[in-house]
């Protein structure tokens, strides 16, 4: 992980954040392979704090990306569905929302390599407490 000690403080309720990011790294180890790497970073922007999970795994097809966080959408992993409920990123969507918060997924990950897996980007922006 890549947290700053510096970070500024963010208005969240601490419970409801862990359970986001529980929801957010479960799903991210459901995609990433076998000893691939799943990354947390935070980074100030401007009135808010930008909490990145970013995995190596198989990506999010375009036509999957706008419903990644639909309650009971599980996206295709090869030739099969994903396992879970299809639950975890749309609870983490409305509890991001109930905090005055955000979540966005980004697939390809910006950094991914030309012949390596896509990954995923899951995007927590978070305001910053008064």
């Amino acid at each position: 992980s890549n947290l700053p000690d510096d970070l500024p403080r963010v208005a969240a309720d601490p419970a409801l954040l862990e359970q986001v990011l529980v929801n957010v790294l479960d799903n991210a180890m459901k995609y990433a392979p076998a000893g691939g790497f799943v990354r947390v970073s935070a980074t100030p922007q401007g009135y808010q704090v930008v909490l990145s999970v970013t995995d190596e795994g198989v990506g999010i097809a375009p036509e999957d990306l706008p419903h990644v966080f639909d309650s009971f959408y599980r996206a295709k992993r090869g030739d099969r569905v994903a396992p879970g409920t299809g639950l975890g990123l749309a609870i983490a969507r409305g509890l991001m929302e109930a905090m005055g918060g955000s979540i966005e997924a980004i697939s390809p990950r910006p950094d991914a390599p030309a012949e390596g897996a896509p990954g995923t980007v899951i995007q927590l922006r978070l305001p910053l407490a008064p």
